[in-house]
């Protein structure tokens, strides 16, 4: 939803340049502003809910006419909503225009969100275990340098007691 509110905020201008487009086809605009890498369409919808452009890859799946758009062109600032797949999220807003208030609707692909998650979770996971390993280690060696030499008397005077050669005080 940021990430498209961002995206907005540069389609906006464009979308103004639509109510008086001086070079060029209006859905050839739309192509260009849609060619960012998540964002894989965006429409604009004049006052009355008919199409103004759209980018040929959301050409069948924002209707203009539909409840969403339609909120924002009567009166509200913003409208977000999921579509049917559940990865694609639109964000509708009011663009000012020469006929009055019209809609942009900029529509992206979320599922990165859960492929940057999983990949996040796996780094967390290989540098816990890692940290985990280092842990350990320092933890052995450390107990080994300490008390490894004493104990290692101590055993070594026990079984001289036990042969009978040692004497009777401990180490």
């Amino acid at each position: 939803l940021i990430r498209a509110r961002l995206a907005l905020a540069r389609y906006a201008r464009a979308a103004r340049l639509l109510d008086r487009p001086a070079d060029g086809d209006p859905s050839d605009l739309m192509e260009n502003l849609s060619r960012s890498e998540r964002t894989l369409g965006v429409v604009l919808c004049r006052p009355d809910g008919t199409t103004a452009a759209t980018s040929a890859a959301v050409v069948d799946l924002i209707p203009c006419g539909g409840p969403n758009v339609g909120a924002v062109l009567q009166g509200r600032s913003e409208r977000a909503w999921r579509l049917d797949d559940a990865t694609l999220h639109a964000l509708a807003v009011t663009v000012p225009g020469a006929e009055g208030r019209s809609a942009l609707v900029v529509v992206h692909d979320a599922s990165y969100i859960d492929e940057r998650l999983a990949s996040q979770l796996s780094r967390f996971a290989a540098a816990l275990a890692l940290l985990g390993l280092l842990v350990s280690v320092t933890t052995f060696t450390s107990v080994r340098a300490a008390f490894g030499r004493p104990l290692d008397k101590l055993a070594g005077w026990m079984r001289r007691r036990r042969r009978g050669v040692g004497g009777a005080a401990a180490p």
